[in-house]
């Protein structure tokens, strides 16, 4: 049975037929790490907050936020999870 692809999976299929993919050195591990990270974010109920901040940090905020296509509220919630959790 032939499934159509996209491209993008095309040159996915190229690239792994060619090498250029290697293996994850303890991907148990990590696997375990990244799930611990998601049930300590997503699983967990989160509360609303209200704070102040100046207009030109949460202009900047903005900014940053769409340039990696999240919206301001998640970018900023990341900061706070990741400074809470030295990461």
């Amino acid at each position: 049975m032939k499934k159509n692809i996209t491209q993008e999976e095309k040159k996915i299929l190229s690239s792994v037929n060619r090498g250029e993919w290697k293996s994850i050195r303890g991907l148990s591990k990590k696997r375990l790490e990244y799930s611990q990270y998601a049930k300590s974010t997503i699983l967990k109920k989160a509360k609303s907050i209200n704070i102040k901040i100046s207009e030109q940090d949460l202009d900047v905020l903005k900014t940053k936020a769409q340039k990696k296509g999240v919206s301001y509220q998640v970018l900023l919630s990341t900061i706070v999870h990741n400074y809470v959790h030295n990461i």
